[in-house]
C-alpha cells in the first residue's frame, strides 16, 4: 500500500539534504548563528546588531530568490495564446507549487509551524464574509472585510510565543 505524502516531513527532509537550518523553536537567533557557523565571512559576534544585520541580508537575499522564481516563469503568459491551456496550467502549477514548497522551507528554518501559521490565516480569512456568510466584494472584485473580521498577527503571535520555552512575551525568539 503506498504511503500518504507528508508535506510537512517532506520539507523537512529537503532542508536537511540542503543542509539548511531547522530551527526547533520559533527562532531569528536560529537562524542568525546558523549563517554565523557556515559562513566564514560572517561576524562571529551574537550581539544584537550583528544578528539584524545577518538578517537583513538574509531578507535581501530571499526576495531576489522570489523574484528569481517569478522571472522564471513569465514565458507562462505567451502559453495563454494556445488553445490548449494544459501546458499554462503545468507552468502555473509548477511555479505556485515552487513558492510553496520554498515558503515552507523558510518557515522550517525559523521554527516557524506551517500548518498552524496557515489555519490561522485562513480563520482569518473567513472572518472576512459578511453577517449571512457570503463574501463582499468591492468594483474590483476585491475581497473585502466584513464586520467580524479579526487580523491574524495576534493570534500568531500566540502560536508562536506558546511555542517557545520560557520565553512568554516573544522577546528572544
Amino acid at each position: 500500500m503506498a504511503r500518504k505524502f507528508n508535506f510537512e516531513l517532506a520539507i523537512l527532509g529537503m532542508n536537511a539534504m540542503y543542509n539548511l537550518p531547522i530551527a526547533p523553536i520559533p527562532s531569528v537567533v536560529w537562524e542568525a548563528e546558523w549563517q554565523r557557523a557556515k559562513f566564514p565571512g560572517v561576524s562571529k559576534h551574537s550581539t544584537n546588531e550583528c544578528i539584524k544585520k545577518r538578517l537583513n541580508d538574509f531578507f535581501n537575499k530571499q526576495t531576489s530568490i522570489l523574484a528569481d522564481e517569478l522571472e522564471e516563469h513569465s514565458d507562462l503568459k505567451p502559453l495563454l495564446n494556445n488553445e490548449d491551456k494544459i501546458d499554462f496550467l503545468v507552468g502555473l502549477a509548477d511555479l505556485l507549487g515552487d513558492i510553496q514548497v520554498y515558503c515552507a522551507s523558510e518557515m522550517a528554518r525559523f521554527g516557524i509551524p506551517n500548518e498552524e501559521v496557515l489555519k490561522i490565516i485562513m480563520e482569518s480569512n473567513e472572518s472576512k464574509l459578511d453577517a449571512d456568510g457570503k463574501p463582499i466584494y468591492n468594483e474590483q472584485g476585491k475581497f473585502m472585510k466584513g464586520p467580524n473580521y479579526w487580523k491574524p498577527e495576534p493570534k500568531i503571535r500566540e502560536l508562536l510565543v506558546s511555542l517557545m520555552p520560557g520565553n512568554k512575551d516573544g522577546t528572544q525568539a
